[in-house]
C-alpha cells in the first residue's frame, strides 16, 4: 500500500478541511493508478490518496484508514471489485464507490448497483464522464458533511451551555440535566485548566476555529469553552505535563498572531469533574495578580505541585537555559542541558507521548529561531518526523540530529565567515559613497544583521560602522590632496551629506580640519596602448601628414605660448597696480572724513560752553532752557548743515535731568544706544558701525577724574561714508571693510551668477589670504581707526583682458595651421600615391581577383617594388590556372563520397517509425516534421544523381523551409513566384539550399521589427533559368555583398556554390548578390536552360510525388503565420 499526495495533517486534530478528501483507489494495472491520480489531481480541491493492488489490500487499507469513498477496477488477482463492493458494503454501508471497469457487459453493472455502487465507468476512462462522476460523489459527501456538523454544533453549544453554567454555580442538578441530553463522561478526563483573558473583547471577533489554530500551533488537544467577550478557559487531560511551559508556548502563540494584550493563569492539577467549580474560582483568583504584575503573562498557583521533579529540571527552567544557549552559540551549555531534559525522561515514564513530543519539539523551534540554519533544513518537516516516532529513542534521535546540524552548521558559519566578511568589505570599498546600513549589508551576504555583525568584529577586530568610518575617511584624505573638490563635494563623494559632521569625523580621525593637503606630484603618463595600436594600423599617408604637421606645429605653439605667457603676466601686473591705485584713491578719501569728524569731536569735547554744560549742576530749569537752546543747540546743530552725512550730535551728561530735542540727553539713558556696549573704556575717538541699522556712531567718553560724566556722539549716515568705496566696486568684483577686530564694517560683490551658485556665501579674509579661492585682491589700513579696506577681483575677470588678446591672435595663428595642414596633406599625397595604388590591388587580389592595375617606371624602392609584386602575380595565374580544374573535381569527388556513406533505406525506415509513433501519441507537428525531414533527405540524396530537376530543387526547399517554419515558430512568411515552364530544366542538386539558409540566418534572425518576408523565384529569363532567393532583413553595403561570393565559408558555402556553376557553365554564370541596408538582400543564380530527358524524369519521378502539398496548393505550411496562405506567380 502506498500513499501519494498526502496533504500533512497533523494526528492529534481530526477535524478535516470540508474541502479535503481521502481517497482509496484500487487496481492491479499501476499505469490505471496514476491515470486516475492524474484525473483526480485536475479536480478541484483536495485530495490524500492511498493506493491498493487487490481487493484484499483495500480491505486493510479502509480498517486502518478513515477513507471517503472508493475507486476500485472488478478484475484483479485474490478478490475482485465486486466482492470488494461486497465486503465494504457490510463493514462501511455508506462509504461511496465507483467502479471502473473494461467490461460492458450489463450484468456486471447490475451486479455491482446491488452493492449500492454510486456509478460504473467503462475504461479507458473519458475525462469528462471521469469529472462529471467524482461531481456527483464530492457532492453527496458535501452534503453529509455539512448535516454532521450543525449536528455537532448543536451539541457543542449545549455542551458548552451546560459546563459554563457549572463552572460558575456548581450546581449538580446541572450535571443531571447535561447527561440527559449530552455524554458529559470526558469531563473525568481533565486534570489542568488555563484561563485566557485579554485586555478588550477580542472573543468577540476572532475566527469560529481559533480551538483548531491553537491546537495545531500547540501540538495537543483540549476542550475549548468561550466565557465571555474577554476571556476563554483551555481544559487539558494530560496527567504528567509542565502546564507553565504549555502556557507559556500558548501566550508566544497568541501574541504573534494577535494585536490584543493577553494574560493567562494556570491551575493546579484536579481530578474529576466535581473540582471544576473551585478550579474556576482558583483561576479567577489568580488572575488577580495581574493588578500586581502588569509585565508578567502567565501566571499560576504557587500551592500546585502537578510535576514532582526538582524545580531546577523543570521543562520552563530548562527550556529557557536552552534558548540563552542557542542565542550565545554556546554549543557545550546546549548539549550540557539537553542531556539534563533526556535524563529526566529517561528516568520517569509518567509523562504522556505527546507532552514528551511536545516538549523536544520546542528545543528544535528553538534552534530554527537561527535564520540561516532555518534556511538549510525546514522545521515543518522536522516537527513532523519528531510527531510520527513511536518511542522516545526515535524522538531524541531526531532532536540530537538537529543540534549536531546546528553545531556544524556554526562550524561552518564560522570557516566561511572570512569568505562572507571579504566579501563585505570589497563591497563598501566599492560603494562606500552610498548609505550602507547593517541591514543592506547583511542582505547582501544572506546573513542577518546580528550574525554579520558578530563575525565581523571577530574577523576584523572592529566593528561594521568603524570600519565603514575609516574607509570613507581614508577616501576622503585621498580626494582632499588628490582633487580640487571643495570640502561639501568630498563629503557628498564619500557617502556623508552632512557638511559639519564630516568635519567633525575627518577632525576626530586624523586631528585636523578637512582641508586640501597638498597634491601629490603628477605622475608620467605613458601613451595608452589603444592610440599606439591606433597609429600603428593607421595608413602611411595619414602617419606621413601627422608627422609632418607635427615637426612644424610645435616650433609655432611653442613660440605662441611663450609670447602669450609674457604678455599675461604684464597685463596682470598692471590690472594689480590698478586695483590698488584706485583702492589708495579712495581709501583716503574716507580717511580725510574720519579726520573731520574726529576732529569735530575733539572741538566739540574741549568747547568751554560744553564744559560749562556738563559741570553745571545747579542750574533751576528756566536757565538750563536759556542754556540749551542759546549755547548747546548751535553746537550741536550747525555741524549738521556743513556735513550732510552727519545724522544727529547727542551729548550725554549728568547734568542734564531732563531731554532736550535729540540733542541733550541724561546720562542715565546712554546706556540705551545700540553702540553704548560696543564701546571700550578709552578716552579716544571710538567708532562703531551697525550694518543693519544702517548707522555709524564716532563716540567719545569724557571723564571728571576717574567717574565718567558725559558721553559725546556723532552719528554718520552709513551709505554715505562708505558711498565712495562702494562706487569703485564693479562687474566681476567685491570689496569689504574689515574693522581691527576682523569684523566686517561693509561688504558688496558683483562676482556673477556662477561665483555665487558655487560658494552660496560672501568671500571672507580667510578665504582670500589662504589663497584657496580664484581671486586677486589688494588691501590698505586706515591709521586713525584701524579699519581694513580689501578690493578683490575675480582671476577671470584679471585674465579677461588676456583673454582678449589672445581672441585676436587667433586668426592668425589659424592661417598658420591650416598652410601647415594643406601642405602636410600635399606632401604626403605626393609620397604615398604608388603605395597606396599597389595596396588596393594586393586586396583585390585577396579577395580573388588576379588583375594587376598598378605600374612604376620610377627607380626608387617603390617602383622596384610594383615591379617585383608584377612578377609575383603572373607566376600566381599560372599555378591557379593549372590546379583549378583539378581541386574542383576533388570536391566533387568528395561530395559524392559522403552522399554514398548515407544509407536511404534505413534513414526512411526510422523516420516512418518516428511518424507512426507520433501518429499514436497525437503529436501531429512531429509527424509534419518527419515528413518534411524525410523529403528533404530524399530530394537531396537523388538517388547519387549530380543533376536535378528544378521540381526536385523545389521540393528540396520546401521541405526544408517547413522544418524551419517550425524552429522559428512560424514567425516568417514563404512567397513563392515558379514559372511552371522551368520545372523540368534540370540544375545541380543542392544549389539553392545554402543561399536560403544564409538567407534566414544572416537576414530574417537578424531583423528585430516588423513583418519577416522570404520570396523565391524560379522564372524563365530568356535562354536561361532565373533563381532567386529574397528576403526583407537588415541588408548590407553593396561593396560587403560583392565579397560574398568570395568568401571562404565552411561547408557549402556561396563561394563554393560560384565555382562550381562557373565550373560547369563558364564564368559568364554564377552569383550575384544585390542589397541595401534595412531594405534586405537578394541572391541571383542564372543557369542555361536545359531540359531533362524523359529517362531521368522517370528516374526521379518520387519528386512529383505529393509526400507534402505543392507550394502553390499550400494552405498553412510555409506562411509563417497559421491560416494564411502562401503566395505563388505561374
Amino acid at each position: 500500500m502506498t500513499v501519494g499526495r498526502v496533504v500533512p495533517v497533523l494526528n492529534i486534530i481530526k477535524d478535516r478541511s470540508t474541502n479535503m478528501y481521502r481517497v482509496l483507489i484500487t487496481d492491479d494495472e499501476k499505469i490505471e493508478r496514476e491515470g486516475i491520480k492524474f484525473l483526480l489531481a485536475q479536480e478541484e480541491g483536495e485530495y490524500e490518496i492511498h493506493e491498493a493492488a487487490n481487493g484484499r489490500q483495500a480491505l486493510n487499507v479502509l480498517r486502518s484508514e478513515e477513507i471517503d469513498f472508493l475507486l476500485t477496477d472488478i478484475k484483479m488477482p485474490h478478490m475482485d471489485g465486486l466482492e470488494l463492493a461486497s465486503k465494504v458494503r457490510e463493514e462501511y454501508p455508506n462509504l461511496p464507490i465507483v467502479i471502473f471497469s473494461g467490461y460492458s457487459d450489463f450484468a456486471f453493472a447490475q451486479e455491482a448497483m446491488r452493492y449500492g455502487v454510486k456509478d460504473y465507468v467503462l475504461k479507458p476512462v473519458d475525462p469528462d464522464t471521469f469529472h462529471t462522476t467524482i461531481g456527483k460523489v464530492k457532492a453527496e459527501l458535501q452534503s453529509i458533511r455539512s448535516k454532521k456538523q450543525k449536528e455537532e454544533k448543536g451539541k457543542n453549544f449545549l455542551l458548552q451551555y451546560f459546563l459554563q453554567t457549572y463552572l460558575y454555580s456548581g450546581n449538580e442538578e446541572v450535571l443531571k440535566k447535561a447527561g440527559e441530553i449530552l455524554d458529559e463522561s470526558n469531563w473525568e478526563q481533565w486534570h489542568c485548566a488555563i484561563l485566557i483573558e485579554s485586555d478588550k473583547a477580542f472573543f468577540d471577533n476572532v475566527p469560529d476555529n481559533i480551538d483548531e489554530e491553537l491546537m495545531q500551533g500547540l501540538h495537543r488537544n483540549f476542550f475549548y469553552l468561550n466565557l465571555n467577550t474577554r476571556q476563554s478557559v483551555l481544559f487539558f487531560s494530560d496527567v504528567y505535563c509542565d502546564y507553565q511551559l504549555v502556557a507559556k508556548h500558548l501566550y508566544d502563540i497568541l501574541k504573534q498572531n494577535y494585536s490584543a494584550s493577553f494574560h493567562l493563569a494556570v491551575s493546579s492539577r484536579f481530578e474529576g469533574h466535581e473540582a471544576l467549580p473551585e478550579i474556576m474560582s482558583q483561576l479567577e483568583q489568580t488572575m488577580e495578580e495581574k493588578f500586581y504584575h502588569p509585565d508578567v503573562h502567565v501566571f499560576n498557583n504557587e500551592a500546585s505541585d502537578s510535576q514532582p521533579v526538582n524545580a531546577e529540571t523543570q521543562d520552563s527552567r530548562l527550556m529557557e537555559k536552552i534558548s540563552e544557549d542557542i542565542s550565545r552559540k554556546d554549543v557545550e551549555q546546549l548539549k550540557k542541558h539537553f542531556e539534563c531534559l533526556v535524563k529526566k525522561y529517561e528516568n520517569d515514564t509518567r509523562f504522556s507521548a505527546m507532552y514528551v513530543k511536545f516538549v523536544f519539539s520546542n528545543v528544535i523551534q528553538e534552534l530554527f529561531q537561527e535564520n540561516q540554519f532555518s534556511e538549510e533544513r525546514k522545521l515543518d518537516h522536522e516537527v513532523e518526523r519528531l510527531y510520527s516516532c513511536t518511542n522516545l529513542k526515535q524522538i531524541l534521535a531526531i532532536t540530537q540530529e538537529n543540534i549536531k546540524e546546528y553545531e556544524e552548521f556554526l562550524e561552518r558559519s564560522m570557516s566561511d565567515s572570512r569568505d562572507e566578511v571579504a566579501s563585505v568589505k570589497n563591497y563598501i570599498y566599492q560603494h562606500y559613497a552610498e548609505d550602507l546600513s547593517l541591514e543592506t549589508l547583511a542582505e547582501k551576504v544572506y546573513l542577518s544583521s546580528g550574525y554579520l555583525s558578530f563575525i565581523f568584529k571577530k574577523e576584523t577586530g572592529m566593528n561594521l560602522n568603524r570600519f565603514i568610518r575609516v574607509v570613507r575617511m581614508e577616501k576622503a584624505k585621498e580626494l582632499l590632496c588628490n582633487s580640487n573638490m571643495k570640502v561639501a563635494q568630498v563629503s557628498e563623494q564619500v557617502g556623508i551629506p552632512n557638511v559639519s559632521y564630516f568635519c567633525r569625523s575627518f577632525r576626530e580621525y586624523y586631528g585636523s580640519s578637512p582641508e586640501p593637503i597638498g597634491k601629490e606630484p603628477v605622475k608620467r603618463m605613458k601613451i595608452p596602448a589603444v592610440i599606439k595600436n591606433k597609429f600603428e594600423n593607421m595608413k602611411y599617408r595619414h602617419k606621413l601628414t601627422i608627422l609632418l604637421v607635427t615637426a612644424s606645429l610645435v616650433p609655432m605653439i611653442l613660440l605662441v605660448l611663450y609670447s602669450h605667457d609674457r604678455m599675461s603676466s604684464l597685463l596682470r601686473e598692471k590690472e594689480m597696480e590698478d586695483m590698488s591705485s584706485i583702492l589708495e584713491q579712495t581709501g583716503e578719501g574716507i580717511d580725510s572724513q574720519i579726520e573731520v569728524f574726529s576732529s569735530l569731536l575733539n572741538y566739540l569735547t574741549y568747547s568751554p560752553d560744553i564744559e560749562d554744560l556738563i559741570t553745571e549742576k545747579n542750574m533751576d530749569n528756566y536757565q538750563a532752557y536759556i542754556k540749551y537752546t542759546e549755547v548747546a543747540d548751535p553746537l550741536l546743530s550747525v555741524p549738521k548743515s556743513y556735513h550732510d552725512a552727519i545724522i544727529q550730535i547727542q551729548l550725554f551728561a549728568e547734568s542734564i535731568k531732563v531731554r532736550h530735542e535729540y540733542t541733550l540727553v541724561p546720562l542715565s539713558e546712554v546706556d540705551k544706544e545700540w553702540w553704548y556696549d560696543k564701546l571700550e573704556e578709552d578716552v579716544s575717538v571710538q567708532w562703531v558701525v551697525d550694518s543693519q541699522i544702517p548707522e555709524i556712531a564716532a563716540v567719545r567718553r569724557i571723564y571728571t577724574g576717574r567717574e565718567q560724566t558725559a558721553v559725546l556722539c556723532v552719528t554718520l549716515d552709513y551709505n554715505k561714508i562708505f558711498q565712495p568705496f562702494e562706487k569703485i566696486i564693479s562687474a566681476e568684483s567685491g570689496g569689504m571693510i574689515l574693522d581691527k577686530g576682523g569684523n566686517v564694517l561693509f561688504q558688496k560683490e558683483m562676482l556673477g551668477e556662477k561665483e555665487e551658485k558655487d560658494s552660496g556665501e560672501a568671500v571672507s579674509r580667510e578665504f582670500l589670504e589662504s589663497g584657496q579661492g580664484d581671486y586677486a585682491f589688494v588691501n590698505r589700513k586706515n591709521a586713525a581707526c584701524g579699519w581694513i579696506f580689501y578690493l578683490y577681483k575675480l582671476q577671470s575677470a584679471v585674465d579677461s583682458s588676456v583673454s582678449g588678446i589672445l581672441v585676436s591672435e587667433i586668426p592668425l595663428i589659424a592661417a598658420c595651421v591650416a598652410i601647415i595642414l594643406v601642405l602636410g596633406l600635399s606632401f604626403s599625397r605626393l609620397f604615398t600615391r604608388k603605395i597606396e595604388e599597389l595596396t588596393d590591388n594586393m586586396n583585390r587580389v585577396n579577395q580573388g581577383s588576379r588583375e594587376f592595375t598598378v605600374d612604376s617606371n620610377a627607380g626608387d624602392e617603390i617602383g622596384l617594388l610594383v615591379r617585383s609584386f608584377r612578377s609575383m602575380m603572373d607566376e600566381i595565374n599560372r599555378l591557379i590556372h593549372e590546379v583549378y580544374e583539378n581541386k574542383i573535381a576533388l570536391k566533387e569527388f568528395e561530395l559524392k563520397a559522403l552522399t554514398a556513406q548515407i544509407n536511404p533505406h534505413f534513414l526512411y525506415n526510422s523516420l516512418s517509425v518516428i511518424n507512426w509513433m507520433a501518429i499514436r501519441s497525437n503529436q501531429r507537428e512531429i509527424s509534419k516534421v518527419t515528413l518534411s525531414l524525410s523529403m528533404f533527405y530524399r530530394t537531396a540524396l537523388s538517388k547519387g544523381q549530380d543533376m536535378v530537376t528544378v521540381d526536385n530543387c523545389i521540393q528540396n526547399i520546401k521541405a526544408y523551409l517547413d522544418i524551419q517554419l517550425v524552429m522559428h515558430d512560424n514567425d516568417f512568411q514563404v512567397i513563392w513566384d515558379i514559372d511552371p515552364e522551368v520545372k523540368g530544366d534540370i540544375v545541380p542538386k543542392l544549389l539553392l539550399q545554402p543561399v536560403v539558409e544564409n538567407a534566414l540566418e544572416h537576414g530574417l534572425d537578424m531583423k528585430e521589427e516588423g513583418e519577416k518576408i522570404l520570396k523565391l523565384f524560379f522564372v524563365k529569363d530568356g535562354e536561361d533559368v532565373l533563381l532567386a532567393v529574397e528576403d526583407n532583413g537588415p541588408g548590407m553595403e553593396q561593396e560587403e555583398a560583392d565579397k560574398l561570393v568570395t568568401y571562404k565559408a565552411s561547408g557549402y558555402g556561396l563561394k563554393n556554390v560560384n565555382d562550381r556553376m562557373q565550373l560547369l557553365y563558364g564564368m559568364e554564370y554564377g552569383i550575384k548578390v544585390f542589397s541595401k541596408i534595412d531594405q534586405g538582400t537578394r541572391v541571383e543564380m542564372r543557369i542555361p536552360r536545359e531540359k531533362a530527358d524523359e529517362e531521368a524524369v522517370a528516374a526521379g519521378e518520387f519528386s512529383t510525388k505529393k509526400f507534402l502539398q505543392e507550394p502553390e496548393e499550400d494552405t498553412e505550411d510555409t506562411t509563417g503565420k497559421k491560416g494564411g496562405k502562401s503566395e505563388e506567380k505561374k
